[in-house]
């Protein structure tokens, strides 16, 4: 991922073999992850003179995504849809807070 300046996000990442696009925003921990985007969005965004709107206006509702507070933990990870991202999500934490 890149840092951008923006007053709303903090850095954007695009994988090209997957077509994900990750989203870490400025006041939120957790990293976004958008599927099947195209290469062009991602680099509209990081030329768009306001992130954040650019975001709000083509990206967010028009693409399938989740989020992972323990993004880093699975960088290897590839996550098909919304409720694969979640299964993976339920597994950390019983393997690791079902105490």
């Amino acid at each position: 991922m890149i840092c951008v300046r923006s007053s709303s996000i903090n850095a954007v990442g695009y994988n090209p073999d997957t077509n994900h696009l990750y989203i870490k925003f400025n006041n939120n921990p957790k990293t976004y992850t958008f599927y099947n985007l195209p290469f062009q969005i991602y680099n509209e965004l990081r030329a768009a003179a306001s992130k954040g709107r650019y975001y709000h206006r083509n990206i967010e509702g028009r693409y399938k995504g989740c989020y992972l507070a323990i993004s880093l933990f699975y960088q290897s990870a590839v996550f098909v849809d919304y409720d694969q991202c979640a299964n993976i999500f339920r597994l950390h934490w019983h393997l690791h807070y079902r105490w």
